[in-house]
Formats: structure tokens, C-alpha cells, sequence
């Protein structure tokens, strides 16, 4: 069970990035219904991208910041 907390635990990060570009690709999907394009997956794909990459890029940059501003919450 401990070792099951731990590997959670260290994936959790890649999880929560995850379904933070899933759901950005339905917020694009819910848009193009809403004003009555057809939707396109690639559209969808292409922003899910977006999102992952800044969440993954402020990811590791937030590792320096956070250790510069507060040693507690490093």
C-alpha cells in the first residue's frame, strides 16, 4: 500500500497536466459546437498541446522559483 502511495504520489504531477490539456481540448471542442463549426480534432489536439507544453514548461521553472521564494515549500 506504501508503495502504492509513493508511485501516486510521484506520477500525480504528470496526471493533473493531463487532464489539464484534455480538458483544454474539450473547452475548444465545446467552443467550435457552440458556434456551429464542425468540429476538428486536430484543432482540439493542436490546443491540448498548448496547454501541456506551458503547464510542463511552468512545471520545472516553478522548481527554482519556488526554492528561491520559500525553502519550506521546496
Amino acid at each position: 500500500m506504501r508503495q502504492l502511495r509513493a508511485y501516486l504520489n510521484d506520477v500525480l504531477p504528470l496526471i493533473v497536466i493531463l487532464y489539464l490539456g484534455v480538458l483544454g481540448m474539450y473547452c475548444v471542442h465545446a467552443v467550435q459546437l457552440y458556434i456551429g463549426a464542425p468540429p476538428r480534432i486536430l484543432a482540439g489536439v493542436i490546443f491540448m498541446g498548448i496547454v501541456f507544453g506551458i503547464y510542463v514548461l511552468n512545471r520545472f521553472t516553478d522548481i527554482t522559483e519556488d526554492f528561491a521564494n520559500d525553502i519550506g515549500k521546496y
